[in-house]
């Protein structure tokens, strides 16, 4: 395929993809695809040139990772349909049910067009406001997951289109881990912490009660049919779950279901204190959540201490999952998704999980040097310049040194919050 087609599709997919978002709105949660409006760029202060940019980054937007939720709708709708219970719109959602899981075929979990774009499109942004030359020596690094693979693929792909397939920009290594990336699935007091803590029960009760008296089961199904309290809870976040992600595959507005603002903004609340007590900086559980997510922070200054000593590598990629983003962005203390509170009601005024880990969300660090060698460092969230925090006064830009000596204490500490 040559690089016309491939942008012609990418094109239509942001184009279909941003249709639906439009639609579906803010509630899409960390479903939601990349938001590239209001990106920050501030050029440094004279006499600095770029010298690494350190970054991780969620894959792109992704078919489902299954087809759970589909199935368990179908599979309750067909079942009413045996006994005549389904009313002309449950007929409807049948019907879209069974093309939605036609469309995702043996795709689910995949990077999808809109995904491949996200991931092209950050890349080039970063070469427009960085230069191509910080990408001379490249170290990449992916979860063993076939997205987080295929968003690093993509990038790189951008990258070499816009060297013309010279050697400007080179890879030197091209690994794939588990540990690193992916340490919510091999952290075993975490994992006993998902398991058994608190905050499932906390989720629970938040959850009953904003669905105490919900109903949108009966727009779908006929009086008679037996249900139990546990399906009118379950039929809402599944079908929540179908709606959120269809921006990012993108499906054709005739197989999407509808749902209401009042209806999506609920299945949000659930699923965004879901990610907040689970990976986020929630108080009165535990602080392995955010803890476990300190071998990357030491990883991000051993490779910018790295580079900056003997010159190796210029750019550092990872490509991960949202549950890297959400407690990483924490532990640096960015302040939009690092506020904490005890009370599940609050977690929505104070954290926003779209704004830390859509998809294709980032943080990445660049760094500065002038011909004395003195070091400068940005940080930014989803490309919005964010601050550390250290003080400085030439905000974006902080000392290398107070902000690496701030983060080394960090992690010889025991506690966070």
């Amino acid at each position: 395929m040559n690089r016309l087609i491939k942008i012609t599709i990418a094109i239509c997919a942001v184009f279909l993809s941003l249709s639906l978002t439009a639609q579906i709105n803010k509630y899409c949660g960390t479903y939601m695809p990349y938001d590239t409006d209001s990106l920050s760029f501030t050029s440094p202060p004279p006499g600095y040139h770029v010298k690494l940019i350190n970054h991780v980054g969620r894959h792109g937007s992704r078919y489902p990772i299954s087809g759970e939720h589909i199935l368990y709708l179908s599979e309750l709708l067909k079942n009413a349909h045996i006994d005549n219970g389904l009313t002309p719109k449950g007929i409807h959602l049948m019907n879209q049910l069974k093309e939605m899981g036609k469309l995702c075929g043996d795709s689910w979990g995949f990077l999808s067009d809109v995904g491949k774009a996200q991931e092209r499109g950050i890349a080039q942004r970063l070469v427009d406001n960085y230069g191509i030359g910080v990408f001379e020596r490249i170290y990449i690094r992916s979860d063993v997951e076939e997205r987080c693979y295929q968003s690093g693929i993509s990038f790189l792909d951008q990258i070499q289109e816009i060297c013309n397939n010279t050697d400007t920009a080179k890879v030197d290594v091209m690994q794939r881990d588990n540990y690193l990336l992916n340490f919510f699935e091999v952290n075993e007091d975490y994992l006993e912490f998902l398991n058994n803590g608190s905050w499932k029960e906390s989720l629970l009760e938040y959850t009953i009660d904003l669905l105490r008296n919900n109903k949108l089961i009966e727009e779908y199904v006929k009086p008679g049919v037996r249900l139990t309290r546990k399906d009118y809870m379950k039929f809402v976040l599944a079908m929540y779950n179908c709606v959120a992600i269809a921006p990012d595959i993108p499906l054709p507005l005739s197989v999407v279901p509808t749902l209401d603002d009042e209806t999506m903004k609920t299945g949000w609340l659930i699923q965004n204190a879901r990610h907040y007590l689970m990976r986020g900086p929630a108080k009165g559980y535990h602080d392995i959540q955010v803890d476990i997510s300190k071998p990357l922070l030491r990883d991000f200054i051993e490779s910018t201490d790295s580079t900056l000593n003997f010159n190796n590598y210029t750019t550092y990629l990872r490509f991960a999952h949202a549950e890297t983003i959400i407690p990483f962005a924490a532990l640096l203390y960015i302040p939009q998704a690092s506020r904490s509170t005890a009370s599940v009601d609050n977690i929505s005024l104070l954290w926003k999980d779209y704004v830390v880990a859509p998809m294709a969300a980032n943080i990445i660090w660049v760094v500065y040097e002038n011909d004395k060698g003195h070091r400068l460092i940005k940080m930014m969230l989803n490309e919005r310049e964010v601050p550390f925090p250290v003080e400085t006064n030439i905000y974006p830009f902080y000392e290398w040194e107070s902000v690496k000596q701030f983060y080394e204490n960090l992690l010889n500490s025991g506690t966070l919050y």
